[in-house]
């Protein structure tokens, strides 16, 4: 039985080696004679052609001949331009009248308050002197034989008044010191000014320099002309109290 197995086992490796050999000689066969028996001078292999493309430039563009069939670039047609579709606005009623221009603006004025009366400043009160101006004016009877003030102090009841103090200066601070009223003539004052243009203050002061009446204000012009310019200059003063 051994035997037997074995046998079998070798013929099917010989008829394994027979079908693998005749496969390779018709392989074989197959690429040195061609299919079916065919040389291999008789094979035609077709050889592919390579035509090259044609290229038109962009910027040259084919000249059509009369008799040449329209290409698509021909047979195109062109759109004619349309005239703009104006859309017919409906009229809704008559057409109202334009509008009223507006006026240009008026400034408005409004008027200044008028203020209140306010009430008058009380009178300044005039400080009381114990002497009050009397006689003031300037004397062209006597001539121009030197340039004066004078003039008489009365007292309260009018009776010349000796020993009172009368005080003269000039607005620009020239001082002639106090001279007292005479007893011959009574009351009678005289002082000696300057032939210059000048205005004289003439005033009642007591011993201490402080005034008592109204000052007075002489204007001496430096010339005598009868009527117009005087070289004396009478100021008289009356007492109060």
């Amino acid at each position: 039985m051994q035997n037997s197995g074995r046998g079998t086992a070798i013929a099917f490796l010989v008829v394994l080696l027979i079908i693998c050999a005749g496969v390779y000689w018709v392989a074989q066969a197959v690429r040195t004679t061609g299919v079916w028996g065919l040389d291999s001078a008789e094979i035609i292999t077709p050889t592919p052609r390579i035509i090259p493309p044609t290229f038109t430039p962009f910027s040259i563009r084919p000249t059509l001949s009369p008799t040449a069939s329209p290409t698509l670039e021909s047979s195109l047609v062109t759109p004619t331009a349309q005239p703009p579709i104006v859309a017919a606005i409906p009229t809704l009623g008559p057409t109202p009248p334009p509008p009223t221009p507006i006026p240009p603006l008026v400034p408005v004025s409004f008027d200044t308050p008028t203020p209140r009366p306010t009430a008058p400043p009380p009178p300044t009160a005039t400080p009381s002197f114990p002497f009050r101006v009397g006689l003031q004016m300037p004397d062209f009877e006597r001539g121009c034989a030197g340039y004066y003030i004078y003039g008489y102090v009365y007292d309260i009841d009018g009776n010349p008044l000796p020993g009172v103090r009368v005080h003269v200066f000039d607005v620009y601070g020239n001082d002639i010191p106090p001279v007292i009223t005479k007893t011959d003539p009574p009351g009678w004052y005289d002082v000696v000014i300057s032939n210059q243009r000048d205005t004289w203050i003439v005033e009642v002061v007591d011993a201490a320099g402080r005034q008592l009446s109204p000052r007075v204000q002489v204007l001496n012009t430096g010339n005598f002309v009868d009527g117009e310019e005087a070289c004396w200059h009478r100021v008289d003063f009356h007492q109060t109290r």
